[in-house]
């Protein structure tokens, strides 16, 4: 028994720019087809990376401006809260009318409360500096990580499944154009017998 090796190097070579009488041309562009679409894929790698470290660097500088123009103050319960439950077991948010000081004005609002509250609780929120009024908390500023993560990977991923897709609509174009023909050929053949 002698043993052989396959290559793909030798393989995709011999596609494109062998002498093999039965390589036809369909197999040849679509060897051309997948190889662009691996080239373009590679390629949208550094412009992915680009665009992902633009939203990181926005993102930071968004955050930023969140926790620089927002504070916690204490805010005291006026009445017992209110539970919303959401579609998930999960989902469940306390809300309570509440008041609180900032900047020598007083403020009262329903706000959200971390859990069932009662006359006289009292609890951190967060405010705006310019109007006083609730507001989210800033968000931490390794979430302009993860931002910035997801957008490059979507745009690679686009990119990449645009390019894998043309290559799979050429390749199945041709041979659908080879299916036509073979018939041709059969029923020539046919004809002739």
């Amino acid at each position: 028994m002698q043993p052989f090796t396959i290559t793909w190097g030798r393989y995709w070579f011999s596609r494109i720019a062998g002498r093999n009488p039965l390589v036809r041309g369909s197999d040849r562009i679509q060897a051309w087809a997948l190889i662009l679409a691996a080239f373009v894929a590679v390629l949208a790698l550094p412009v992915a990376a680009a665009i992902g470290t633009s939203v990181y660097d926005k993102q930071t500088r968004l955050y930023a401006e969140e926790a620089e123009h927002r504070h916690a103050v204490t805010a005291t319960a006026l009445e017992n809260g209110t539970v919303d439950v959401g579609p998930g077991p999960e989902d469940v948010s306390f809300f309570v009318r509440a008041s609180w000081t900032d900047a020598g004005s007083d403020h009262i609002d329903v706000v959200e409360w971390a859990d069932k509250a009662t006359i006289g609780d009292q609890a951190d929120i967060w405010v705006d500096d310019a109007t006083g009024e609730p507001a989210d908390p800033p968000s931490p500023p390794s979430a302009a990580v993860s931002d910035a993560v997801g957008v490059a990977f979507s745009v690679w991923f686009a990119v990449m499944a645009t390019a894998v897709g043309g290559a799979y609509l050429i390749g199945e174009f041709l041979a659908h154009r080879t299916y036509i023909q073979w018939d041709r050929e059969l029923q020539s053949l046919h004809y002739q017998s």
